[in-house]
């Protein structure tokens, strides 16, 4: 799958350029569809290099949950890869364990789409859910964050934020050598107005007021 959508409807416009032009020319036509796709080549680069780097949860949730996701560029590739690490207190019984995932990753605009997949066994049948999470890039207090559909929604309808749904750029360099459990967690307070403010679960209380 290509990791940025964008592409196909950028070079569909611009077949409808071409055709509007008229197609009486056709090494002008070949020159401006050379120049049209290097072009749209070097924005897909620069879009896709925005997103590098390490975002891990906030602090603050360490208890309970955690998450750290790393976003590659390898040299000469054309897709966005990730790494990723997730850990939470709730279990179920026979709970395939995990330790790392790792794939392609989905980019339009300012959003970003994570593939992801749990499972367990039960009387030795192995039962897995694959699905996909959307996670919004936001700029807070001039930091970057990513806030999945969750937290967006409280973000932007009520000012608060959902910790548990929310990953802080902490970097803007990573590879595929990153070492994701040295990634550090950011306190969720480099987003609050008044970062004295008392923090409380959001799991229990709500999203916190900023």
């Amino acid at each position: 799958m290509a990791n940025y959508i964008g592409g196909w409807s950028i070079a569909l416009l611009g077949c409808v350029g071409v055709f509007a032009a008229g197609c009486s020319n056709p090494k002008q036509e070949q020159a401006s569809g050379a120049a049209f796709h290097g072009a749209a080549a070097t924005t897909r680069e620069a879009d896709l290099e925005k997103w590098i780097g390490a975002y891990s949860s906030p602090g603050e949730t360490g208890g309970v949950s955690g998450t750290v996701l790393v976003i590659t560029h390898p040299f000469e590739s054309k897709e966005i890869q990730y790494k990723m690490t997730f850990y939470t207190d709730v279990h179920t019984t026979g709970e395939i364990e995990e330790s790392e995932k790792s794939g392609q990753l989905l980019a339009e605009g300012e959003e970003l789409f994570l593939p992801q997949a749990s499972g367990y066994t039960r009387e030795g049948k192995v039962s897995l859910r694959a699905y996909i999470e959307r996670y919004t890039r936001v700029r807070v207090n001039g930091r970057t964050v990513l806030m999945r559909d969750d937290a967006l929604r409280e973000f932007r309808e009520h000012d608060r934020l959902y910790d548990y749904g929310i990953l802080i750029k902490v970097s803007d360099t990573a590879d595929l050598f990153t070492d994701l459990e040295k990634v550090k967690h950011e306190s969720i307070k480099v987003l609050y107005r008044d970062p004295k403010k008392e923090w409380k679960d959001p799991f229990v209380n709500g999203g916190n007021e900023r």
